[in-house]
């Protein structure tokens, strides 16, 4: 199961799993109506508007509707790690360094339903093989994304990048303008 990060306020017993902004200004509205009304709010349940944020972890909503799947390409002699999910145009999500496309799943989730979508390792990052060369440009990450898409056979695609996921798809769109 995957876990994702959540801020939340220190919080009592009534703000107890409130990750969301909204239930946490509803809660303040509320607080700060009673205050109006002449209602006394007792100071422990005002605490949380004095405190600092600390960090929680929450298990998030069921990926369910779209579960990517994960499996190691061959391009070129290197392993290379891609998760995939849905059906459609074939859409490529670049990850920044020096993440991996774990942090894709939110997008793979929502996108699946309208395109089939790819989200590899950059080479040298999560579970994908480094290039051979010493210190690996972009042009050198685009070369191995435009390997990557012909041991896939996707002849064109969308493609979406983050940081330098997207320094690397404007590299591969100048370098490779028929795949995009």
């Amino acid at each position: 199961m995957h876990w994702s990060l959540c801020l939340a306020w220190q919080q009592n017993a009534r703000m107890a799993a409130a990750c969301d902004p909204l239930s946490r200004t509803k809660i303040l509205s509320d607080d700060a109506e009673r205050s109006a009304q002449g209602e006394a709010v007792p100071s422990d349940e005002l605490q949380f508007v004095r405190t600092t944020f600390t960090l929680t972890l929450r298990q998030p909503m069921s990926l369910a509707a779209a579960t990517a799947a994960a499996q190691f390409v061959d391009v070129a002699g290197r392993r290379v790690l891609i998760r995939y999910a849905g059906s459609g145009p074939a859409l490529l999500l670049l990850h920044q360094s020096p993440q991996t496309s774990r942090t894709m799943l939110p997008w793979i989730e929502r996108l699946a339903d309208r395109y089939a979508v790819f989200a590899p390792d950059t080479p040298g990052f999560g579970f994908s093989d480094p290039l051979p060369l010493a210190q690996p440009t972009i042009p050198d990450y685009a070369a191995a994304l435009n390997d990557l898409l012909g041991a896939l056979h996707i002849e064109r695609c969308l493609v979406y990048g983050v940081h330098t996921g997207a320094v690397t798809a404007l590299r591969l769109a100048l370098d490779h303008p028929e795949r995009i």
